[in-house]
């Protein structure tokens, strides 16, 4: 068989996702980064049928994944992403973010037996921060790839099981003392379930938001930013996510306007203070409202 062919980037998340599974199960895959040339990012944006977004991950038959879900991938190699070896366990939680990854922690250090579900695989919405600075024990920043590693590394040392790839699509009662959970691996049952959901990006809803998203719109910056070096680009909102993700943007826009709704900035002074410390490659503007998204 030939090999899939993962097109990504070192600074993108959801890449590291996808080849964190593909290992994982010891399936073979050739990495082809954008950064290396404007050939591959040309490739990859072909690919993707014109959208700027990665991972972008080619099938042995050909066929062309875009952003793909570690569930989605799964799926599409008809490869069930983690063999349920238990399918019978003392806690059973949902959800492998920062959330998710604690909880593990303190319930397989305390020897209950403990397995851990999600979807799109480890660290949440934590991964796609660039450097988390605020994280008690680590005085310098540290990227949040690298902390949701040592947070699965943790909760497996203690004897958690984390299947990612893995969708829970119903909770039901079992047998007395007992909750069912359904799965995209087989059925579960669990004395107890803790739901760490996480988070999910907020949108517009305001016309050419859908139409444009990959095409200029995007969620993430850490993930698709650099697709805009040395372009002018726009962040909308006053927020903490908003401001981190156009201190991240000064990196390779050549200026970033931030558009809030709101008189002031909501976001926390620290952040503030480092948007001033930019100086002119930040604008930031108050009391605009984004009512629609066209092309230039």
């Amino acid at each position: 068989m030939e090999p899939i062919i993962v097109y990504g980037a070192r600074w993108c998340p959801d890449c590291t996702k996808v080849t964190q599974y593909l290992k994982a199960q010891h399936i073979a895959f050739t990495l082809k980064n954008i950064e290396e040339s404007e050939a591959v990012t040309k490739e990859a944006t072909e690919l993707a049928k014109g959208s700027h977004a990665i991972p972008v991950v080619v099938l042995p038959d050909g066929k062309v994944l875009v952003e793909p879900t570690a569930t989605q991938l799964a799926e599409a190699l008809g490869n069930p992403s983690t063999t349920l070896q238990a399918t019978t366990t003392d806690v059973a939680i949902i959800g492998a973010g920062p959330a998710g990854l604690t909880a593990a922690i303190y319930c397989a250090r305390e020897n209950l037996s403990t397995l851990v579900f999600d979807r799109n695989g480890i660290g949440g919405q934590a991964v796609i921060t660039a450097a988390i600075e605020n994280y008690p024990g680590f005085e310098a920043p540290i990227p949040g790839v690298e902390l949701m590693e040592h947070m699965a590394n943790q909760a497996m040392k203690f004897g958690a099981t984390i299947h990612a790839g893995v969708e829970v699509s119903t909770i039901h009662q079992e047998t007395p003392g007992y909750i069912g959970l359904t799965t995209s691996n087989g059925e579960v049952r669990a004395k107890a379930v803790i739901l760490a959901l996480g988070t999910k990006y907020r949108t517009l809803g305001v016309p050419g938001e859908t139409e444009f998203t990959g095409r200029g719109v995007h969620t993430c910056a850490t993930c698709d930013g650099p697709f805009y070096r040395g372009k002018k680009v726009i962040v909308i909102g006053g927020g903490n996510s908003a401001l981190q993700e156009a201190l991240f943007l000064t990196q390779f826009a050549t200026h970033v306007d931030i558009v809030s709704f709101d008189p002031v900035f909501s976001a926390s002074n620290a952040l503030q203070e480092k948007v001033k410390k930019v100086g002119d490659a930040i604008s930031c503007h108050y009391n605009f409202q984004t009512t629609s998204i066209t092309s230039a």
